[in-house]
């Protein structure tokens, strides 16, 4: 396993943000995708140490 990219969103109170949780990870993940320079279809998968 590798990190090569890293994305964050904006960060927010709790229950302040426009956006869903899972939305703002799916943010995220595309930020770390233009991070590292990938596309996210070349992506095999991913893990995730919350309940989503």
């Amino acid at each position: 396993m590798a990190v090569v990219g890293i994305g964050e969103t904006t960060y927010y109170r709790h229950g302040a943000s426009p956006d869903a949780e899972f939305k703002l990870a799916l943010k995220a993940i595309l930020a770390a995708c233009d991070d590292a320079g990938l596309d996210p279809r070349d992506i095999d998968g991913f893990a995730s140490y919350s309940g989503d």
